[in-house]
């Protein structure tokens, strides 16, 4: 015995064909959020840009928190963007840039610190309630003193007397060795007169 059911579901399919047709393709969710710190390696006092991308989503806040304890202010705002980076056009993009506190803020070391430097980590929740976190690492060592040696000094001779008492022009010399010639043949003159006037 045969069953009329197809016969009946036909009609009602070709029926629905086009509404099927015009109806949008399913997105799977963009899977967890993703974010990172760069650069990677910073120096307390420098500054680092927090990109994130959360899943896919009908409505999205324009801005998002992202907190860190290596942060100077410990929390910083990031902003919506256009998800180029992650080549996700359904995913809503964040990005936005905080300073690393002062050395002083890391001479207790810090999270996984080995040696002169810590990893740390920058945490917040996309819109859908999905955490996410990124690492990044901060470096203490104080750069090494720099050794210049001091330029030579010009060599230069002996000068005697004090305030431009003395010169070493040409002209000065020349008008000082005339000065003395004139005084010795001054005293010359006066001596031999005095001579001939005591005979």
């Amino acid at each position: 015995m045969r069953t009329s059911v197809p016969l009946t579901l036909a009609p009602l399919a070709l029926a629905l064909y086009p509404l099927l047709a015009l109806a949008p393709p399913a997105h799977a969710e963009g899977g967890p959020a993703a974010a990172e710190v760069t650069p990677a390696r910073v120096a307390p006092g420098e500054q680092v840009t927090v990109s994130v991308a959360c899943p896919a989503a009908a409505t999205a806040p324009q801005t998002m928190d992202a907190s860190s304890q290596a942060f100077e202010q410990g929390t910083v705002t990031l902003r919506r963007v256009p998800d180029q980076q992650h080549q996700n056009p359904g995913a809503a993009g964040y990005q936005g840039t905080a300073r690393i506190a002062p050395a002083t803020g890391f001479e207790g070391g810090g999270p996984n610190a080995a040696g002169p430097t810590s990893e740390w980590s920058v945490d917040g929740v996309c819109h859908d309630d999905g955490q996410w976190q990124a690492t990044f690492t901060v470096t203490r060592a104080a750069p090494g003193p720099s050794h210049t040696a001091p330029a030579p000094a010009a060599p230069h001779g002996v000068r005697a007397g004090g305030g431009g008492a003395f010169t070493d022009s040409p002209a000065a010399l020349a008008a000082g060795g005339v000065l003395v010639a004139g005084a010795c043949a001054a005293a010359v003159h006066r001596l031999r007169r005095d001579r001939a006037s005591a005979r």
